[in-house]
């Protein structure tokens, strides 16, 4: 009942498409994803705490609409996630 766990982990994925085949509405570029974990007991529970940066490239988007929408370019300078989690269970 005294166990203690330390986890970390990463991760890359590539761009699913190229920059000029890349939609506004859904604008992923590459992703890189690192994370640090930590459990402990505590009482009658186990406690999971996650904590995770997800860093997903600029997202340079090229979408030639045509005459009547328009052309939309543009790119993200800070496109990133910071996720923190906690996991509770019973023994």
């Amino acid at each position: 009942m005294g166990n203690r766990a330390i986890s970390v982990g990463a991760l890359y994925a590539s761009s699913p498409v190229k920059n000029s085949k890349r939609v506004f509405a859904l604008p992923l570029d590459r992703i890189v994803v690192v994370g640090i974990g930590y459990e402990m007991p505590f009482r009658e529970y186990f406690y999971h705490f996650n904590l995770n940066y997800f860093d997903m490239g600029d997202g340079e988007t090229i979408y030639n609409g045509g005459p009547i929408t328009g052309d939309v370019s543009g790119s993200f300078d800070r496109n990133f996630v910071i996720m923190f989690d906690i996991q509770v269970r019973c023994f």
